[in-house]
């Protein structure tokens, strides 16, 4: 579990990304992907930023969970808090979704996991942290790259880009509204007073 102080630099980091243009967004994110060494590590940052998902999410998807169609890509995602799976359907444009078509295509049994039985949390974040040590090395920067950063982030970005909270509720995975509005709503008033 995060500490106060790793929560506090959580929200600040999906607040930063959230103020972002959608162009600055995305120059900042193709820096952070450069340095992605390999596929592995490619796929893990965009099923993170593009998705939002819990490690423990993210660790139990198998190959069959993606159904590539013509323009776009359906997902059954699981939810680590209560068990149910919810689809989202993405176009093929969206950015950075290619990286986890790319890693997709190394694996051959639709029934294998994404990710090995000894990955756990702790070694995808360890994949996030030292992308992080490498900006800062890099850029001399700070940046967080929590998995809890980038599902603040989409969470937040939906509703302010005109979702609807059961809609939000749904792509995050959850059981009560009431969470969504407490914990998301921040980002139309700051916004507001930001700009």
């Amino acid at each position: 579990m995060a500490t106060r102080e790793e929560w506090k630099r959580i929200e600040e980091w999906s607040r930063k990304l959230l103020l972002m243009s959608d162009k600055q967004r995305l120059e900042f994110m193709k820096k952070v992907f450069e340095l992605c060494e390999n596929p592995l590590e490619r796929c893990v940052l965009a099923l993170f930023y593009i998705y939002g998902l819990r490690p423990r999410e993210a660790l139990s998807l198998r190959k069959k969970n993606f159904n590539l169609r013509e323009n776009e890509l359906a997902v059954v995602l699981p939810t680590a808090k209560g068990g149910r799976e919810r689809i989202l359907v993405l176009p093929l444009k969206t950015p950075f979704l290619d990286y986890i078509l790319e890693y997709l295509n190394y694996i051959e049994d639709e029934d294998q996991r994404l990710f090995e039985q000894w990955f756990s949390p702790t070694a995808l974040n360890n994949i996030l942290l030292n992308l992080e040590r490498k900006f800062r090395a890099i850029y001399d920067k700070d940046i967080c790259l929590s998995p809890y950063v980038f599902r603040k982030f989409r969470i937040s970005w939906l509703l302010a880009k005109g979702a609807s909270p059961q809609e939000v509720l749904i792509w995050k995975g959850g059981r009560s509204i009431k969470v969504v509005e407490e914990h998301y709503f921040y980002t139309k008033p700051l916004r507001k007073v930001i700009l």
